[in-house]
């Protein structure tokens, strides 16, 4: 096929279709061609919002199948097709489309995984009081640093020995970069040199701060590992509606994609 494309020149028009998929996917649908034409046409007659990016979760179903433990961004991919699906279904739809989607029943045990996570992926710590609880410890430590980094940022001090007034990050840890000298002005530990030869320098005081928080850091996954190892298992209980939604969202993608690219040309089917 790819070389069909190439000697028909289309590959900028194939690349162009290709991003309206969700989740990249062979161009074709497998099937009754008929069947998927009627379902494009009805989907075609009404107005709705494209699906954002999902994973390919071919991978994460076999580990499903192997009573394997999910990560949290994995099973927030398969939340994001319940949510779609949920979507679709306060859409007034053709005939056809509404028994096609409504077919999707989400069990009840996989839809309280849902409340577990914001709409942006980000975990909701209000399912959970020692959640909540380091959540609310931790951020007042990012504070703190924040704080203490201004602070040495305006330091009379240091002035002479501060490259710009700027926090580094450097190797994921806050920095200020500092001129040779430094330890004149404050104690602090380098983590790296710059290309100039200048320091990246962690302060002592940010050191503190973060050793003081290790042990929430270290509690925090400890509970979402809980989380997952929990979700994990009621996935594998259903493992098969886990498939089905799997194939039905790859169904609906290339419907979608199809529509959505024959509008951004003005094509009519």
């Amino acid at each position: 096929m790819k070389s069909m494309i190439d000697k028909l020149d289309l590959q900028s028009y194939i690349y162009s279709f290709e991003s309206f998929f969700s989740r990249p996917k062979h161009l074709f649908i497998e099937g009754d061609q008929n069947r998927h034409y009627e379902m494009i046409k009805a989907l075609d007659s009404i107005e709705f919002d494209p699906p954002k990016a999902i994973k390919d979760l071919t991978e994460a179903q076999n580990h499903i199948r192997k009573q394997g433990v999910l990560t949290l961004d994995t099973i927030y991919e398969y939340i994001k097709m319940i949510r779609y699906f949920g979507y679709l279904k306060t859409l007034t739809l053709p005939e056809k489309f509404f028994d096609w989607v409504h077919e999707i029943e989400v069990p009840d045990e996989l839809g309280q995984i849902e409340s577990f996570f914001h709409e942006d992926g980000t975990v909701n710590d209000s399912v959970d009081e020692d959640l909540a609880s380091i959540n609310s410890f931790l951020d007042r430590t990012y504070k703190e640093i924040e704080t203490a980094m201004q602070r040495h940022l305006q330091s009379d001090k240091l002035a002479e020995y501060l490259v710009d007034r700027q926090v580094h990050l450097y190797q994921s840890q806050e920095t200020l970069l500092l001129k040779a000298g430094f330890n004149h002005a404050i104690q602090g530990m380098i983590l790296g040199r710059s290309s100039a030869g200048f320091f990246y320098v962690q302060p002592e005081s940010i050191d503190k701060i973060k050793k003081q928080s290790e042990h929430y850091i270290q509690q925090k996954e400890e509970l979402l590992y809980r989380y997952a190892r929990k979700f994990s298992e009621l996935m594998y209980k259903w493992e098969r509606f886990l498939g089905f939604l799997n194939k039905r969202f790859d169904l609906f993608d290339h419907y979608q994609a199809r529509v959505c690219f024959a509008r951004s040309k003005n094509y009519e089917f």
